[in-house]
């Protein structure tokens, strides 16, 4: 999830940045590492890894992993002996072994969950004025957080399948374009499908519940774990009937951003004390 968001900031950046020249390149995710950057003919124009954790963790280790990837892939002729090695962490790092702490364009480092969403709902809409969409950025956010949804979603069943013995070549092929998080970004369509409002929603729900983690150290948030982890593996319908009865008077079928009215004052209240709540439930109850 924060590998996620950590990825689909960096393609935005991107477009941003050099829209016409990146359009044929492509976002990778969980092939060859956390994420990675494609140009047109699927070369590695970067490497990322995306790590957030409340408590203090040292990443000697995988810096050390992944200048071996790239050592490994140069090799294999998939990418150049210097291409840059980012690591996204909410917290500060000795950095070695020629990886890079990665800077957004806003300046910052070390973002957690909920900066790292906020960051990337900024993104799109600097997108939209840029381009004068004639479309909410909110609504255009909840789509491009729904196409990552999907996307995980997808692979994650690919995994499962264990007929799906490569899911590095599987991962490559089925890898985002930037296209086509362009022509979402510069669509006029403003509207999103009951299924996938109800995915974006368990996507942000998780977002959420993540920072609240962070927020508030002091609580053992293991069964929230296994409540997400729950929720995840729900099907479709089942993510609905929560979404629904967790947010009775969120309009799912027509509402025009549910983010925003989800995330109102009282909304989060009600969400931070579901997740307290959880913590007093036996395993039973969160099954």
């Amino acid at each position: 999830m924060y590998q996620g968001l950590c990825a689909l900031c960096v393609a935005v950046e991107k477009i941003l940045e050099d829209e016409d020249n990146v359009r044929e390149w492509y976002l990778n995710v969980e092939g060859y590492e956390d994420c990675a950057v494609l140009n047109d003919k699927r070369e590695i124009v970067s490497l990322h890894q995306a790590k957030c954790y409340k408590d203090d963790k040292s990443f000697e280790d995988e810096f050390m992993k992944m200048e071996d990837k790239r050592a490994y892939w140069h090799d294999k002729r998939v990418c150049k002996s210097d291409i840059p090695l980012y690591f996204h962490c909410n917290q500060p790092q000795n950095y070695s072994h020629g990886v890079e702490e990665y800077k957004y364009n806003d300046g910052n480092v070390n973002k957690s969950h909920g900066d790292v969403w906020k960051h990337l709902g900024s993104l799109v809409g600097k997108y939209t004025r840029k381009n004068n969409i004639p479309v909410s950025s909110d609504i255009k956010f909840e789509q491009l957080i729904a196409i990552m949804s999907d996307h995980i979603t997808m692979l994650d069943e690919k995994a499962k399948d264990l007929r799906n013995s490569d899911m590095q070549a599987i991962s490559v092929e089925k890898s985002i374009s930037f296209a086509s998080i362009i022509n979402l970004l510069s669509s006029d369509n403003d509207r999103m499908t009951v299924a996938e409002r109800v995915r974006a929603s368990v996507f942000y729900l998780r977002v959420c519940m993540e920072q609240f983690k962070f927020d508030n150290p002091e609580i053992d948030y293991a069964k929230v774990d296994r409540f997400t982890e729950a929720l995840e593996c729900m099907s479709s319908e089942e993510q609905e009937r929560v979404v629904r009865k967790l947010f009775p008077d969120v309009n799912l079928d027509f509402g025009s951003n549910i983010f925003a009215e989800i995330t109102n004052s009282y909304r989060f209240t009600f969400l931070r004390n579901i997740i307290l709540e959880a913590n007093q439930m036996n395993d039973n109850d969160i099954q």
